[in-house]
């Protein structure tokens, strides 16, 4: 029943092209539904996600995605090694969990829940840890998709800069994409390539992570939607598109999006808020300072 009346608000949010939107009717839905049996899976979700993106590619050019990619190299690089360094820093100053603190910074640091439940196999931290770890990324989300696109407009970044910007200081890839949606469709092309070659540091994550628990069992994986995107790229290029198809992939892929971000909202419960612990908001919330502080850097510095 719940699920019935919400679902206009994500159709609307889908006909207006808006990702807050289709965030915040998420939210209110997730928080609304006392019973696990209405609730839409995090399955569903990630599905949804991952075949926008890999539609997205379809209307990528292949030059257009080496040029991003080439040109932010070193600065993601050089982002994911920091970050993560200062947060296994800030864990000490805090006196943060250790488990919970390669949680936190592999997921500021690389691509918010999807590296943290990767790293949570290797390092086998408790599920209350994970879904500690993963409610105050996802407020994080929240204020970036909702705040960002604003920032941006007031700080008159192009839409290229303003891609790099929230592909390196968002951490979750759909927040990524909604952000940047919400800004224009330009800066969906440079946050997309940039935060997937983001996400491609999970592999060196994972290694460096398990020589440290001296796990030599843990076997790191490339999400198969990376190599899908990449493929329809190439397909993009081989079949040489028309304007129209590409338009039309471009509205479905817009699509999934916004309903993707409808149902990553409908994810949140109110009991994963009150139980955010207030010193390990803080530390990620610091954490996430100097992201931000780095990103600004890398935007107006370079």
């Amino acid at each position: 029943m719940h699920l019935i009346i919400w679902l206009p608000f994500a159709f609307f949010a889908i006909l207006i092209n808006s990702p807050v939107f289709a965030l915040i009717a998420g939210i209110i839905y997730g928080m609304s539904v006392t019973s696990d049996n209405y609730r839409i899976s995090e399955t569903l979700a990630s599905n949804l996600l991952q075949a926008g993106i890999v539609l997205l590619g379809l209307t990528l050019s292949v030059e257009s995605v080496i040029n991003i990619s080439s040109m932010y190299f070193a600065y993601v690089s050089a982002y994911i090694l920091v970050i993560f360094g200062i947060g296994l820093l800030l864990a000490k100053i805090f006196r943060i969990d250790a488990k919970l603190s390669f949680l936190i910074s592999s997921g500021t640091a690389i691509c918010g829940a999807t590296a943290m439940v990767a790293v949570s196999q290797v390092i086998k931290s408790k599920p209350k840890e994970l879904f500690a770890a993963v409610a105050i990324i996802f407020l994080f989300n929240i204020f970036a998709v909702i705040v960002f696109p604003s920032v941006g407009r007031l700080l008159d970044l192009s839409p290229q800069d303003f891609g790099l910007f929230a592909a390196l200081a968002i951490h979750d890839t759909g927040s990524v994409l909604g952000a940047a949606m919400s800004f224009n469709n330009e800066a969906l092309e440079t946050a997309t390539t940039v935060k997937l070659f983001r996400t491609l540091w999970l592999v060196p994550l994972i290694l460096f992570i398990s020589f440290l628990q001296s796990n030599k069992h843990a076997k790191p994986k490339i999400p198969l939607f990376i190599f899908m995107f990449v493929a329809a790229i190439f397909i993009n290029a081989i079949f040489n598109l028309n304007s129209v198809v590409i338009s039309w992939f471009s509205f479905t892929s817009n699509t999934l999006i916004l309903a993707a971000l409808f149902c990553i909202g409908a994810q949140i419960k109110i009991e994963q808020i009150r139980d955010i612990n207030s010193h390990n908001f803080l530390y990620a919330l610091t954490l996430w300072f100097f992201a931000l502080v780095f990103s600004c850097s890398v935007i107006f510095l370079f």
